[in-house]
């Protein structure tokens, strides 16, 4: 009996032993257990293609919004058949969901832009400016079922708040995920904190425009931008005339970028 005892606690340290060694063995081929990602919707599936486009290429961009100028400009980008390129924010709930359907119903790009639009919350690291995006790509999605591509930085890429190494890490962090910002060389100057006439803007994209190819023109459409509708009227008929065609912004166009990757 004592015997029949023994050899049975014998194979069960052996048994024991060998599982340990395997579970050792295995830690070391499969190496450390890879965290889980706790954004898994922010990522772009596959590399950005940049496509040359022949011509004379103007995007027309809109950050900011939606709100009540939204419809009006959307009504008016439907009059003129072009579509433009909105990165969005969700600090109007009236206006979030029906102008982002109408946008992706239209064939207008969605892009990122700040869920919140607190600087002093999304820029304090990283991981703050991922989990703020990717609220509002969950809103996006759930609400459109388009999957945003692009993004553009709140007070863009060289702004205070993105210079030195926590810059760098949030274009790395946005890049190894796919994405790719868009910043701007023309500009209306709605956003000054002043309500500027349709024709003060107009004569400021169109100066901010001159010799430029492509156009990358930033506009806003919150609330507080009531002249900008009919100032986007004036720029559209402007450069159509000097010969520009309007795209919307997707991955397969080169970026203009004031703080490019790895600089």
């Amino acid at each position: 009996m004592y015997k029949t005892i023994k050899l049975r606690s014998s194979l069960l340290i052996c048994v024991g032993a060998i599982l340990v060694a395997g579970s050792l063995i295995g830690s070391l081929v499969m190496g450390p257990v890879a965290e889980p990602d706790p954004y898994p919707l922010l990522h772009v599936d596959g590399d950005a293609a940049f496509v040359p486009q022949s011509g004379k290429c103007a995007y027309l961009t809109f950050d900011d919004g939606p709100s009540v100028n939204t419809p009006v400009i959307l009504d008016l980008l439907k009059e003129k058949g072009i579509q433009a390129t909105f990165f969005v924010t969700d600090q109007d709930e009236e206006y979030f969901e029906p102008m982002l359907k109408r946008m992706a119903a239209e064939g207008h790009t969605i892009g990122l832009h700040s869920d919140s639009h607190s600087y002093s919350s999304i820029y304090q690291s990283a991981d703050s400016f991922l989990q703020d995006m990717d609220t509002l790509n969950q809103k996006i999605i759930q609400c459109t079922g388009v999957h945003p591509e692009i993004y553009r930085f709140p007070g863009g890429s060289s702004n205070k708040a993105l210079q030195g190494a926590m810059g760098e890490e949030i274009r790395q962090a946005m890049a190894q995920r796919g994405y790719v910002y868009y910043d701007w060389n023309c500009v209306s100057n709605d956003s000054l904190g002043q309500v500027l006439s349709p024709d003060v803007l107009y004569r400021n994209m169109l100066q901010s425009a001159k010799g430029k190819n492509p156009v990358f023109l930033l506009c806003h459409d919150f609330a507080a931008c009531t002249t900008t509708p009919a100032s986007v009227e004036m720029i559209i008929d402007e450069l159509l005339s000097q010969g520009y065609t309007f795209y919307p912004l997707s991955r397969q166009v080169e970026p203009y970028q004031f703080v490019p990757l790895d600089q």
